[in-house]
């Protein structure tokens, strides 16, 4: 893809984050597999939310839920760096 896609699509994400931080519910529902797995860790790893991160909490029916702004922001962060 080319680079300014990638940075337009980075901003839209940061945009769309602020607002669904306002939400009531800001569950997302990832595939409970190895790839989603890596990309929460790295997630908590760079530092995206201050608690200490332990993937069994994040684990409900074989899905992990995530705060769907907190990953808009990741991945806002990691398409910017493209």
């Amino acid at each position: 893809m080319k680079s300014n896609y990638l940075k337009l699509a980075s901003k839209l994400l940061k945009l769309a984050s602020s607002e669904f931080s306002n939400n009531g519910c800001n569950d997302f529902y990832l595939d409970d597999n190895k790839e989603n797995r890596d990309i929460v860790w790295q997630m908590y790893e760079e530092g995206f939310d201050e608690e200490a991160f332990d993937i069994e909490d994040h684990l409900h029916k074989g899905k992990l839920i995530v705060p769907d702004w907190l990953l808009m922001i990741f991945i806002s962060k990691k398409l910017g760096e493209e």
